[in-house]
């Protein structure tokens, strides 16, 4: 968060609020990122619902084909780039 700083711009504080989502939903379930759509209903946060409908969720890693979610306003799920240095690091994932 940029406290004391002025926003960037119109997504500045609707990204804020979409990343604290992912982080609550996370803690609070224990590993899955995407928060429930009844909650996130429930309590009027419409920019993070937008959002969610607009990219789809945070889908698991998988081994065979990594993806990672590319968190930016349109948010989406992309290749994982990094595997091969991971691999000549010795850390495969």
């Amino acid at each position: 968060m940029r406290v004391g700083f002025p926003l960037r711009d119109a997504n500045d504080l609707p990204f804020m609020q979409l990343t604290v989502d992912y982080w609550t939903a996370f803690a609070r379930s224990g590993g899955n990122p995407n928060p429930d759509m009844g909650y996130l209903q429930a309590r009027g946060y419409w920019n993070t619902i937008g959002q969610i409908q607009a990219s789809g969720e945070w889908t698991p890693v998988n081994a065979q084909k990594p993806q990672f979610l590319n968190m930016m306003w349109n948010s989406y799920m992309m290749d994982f780039v990094d595997e091969e240095q991971c691999k000549v690091l010795g850390q495969p994932l």
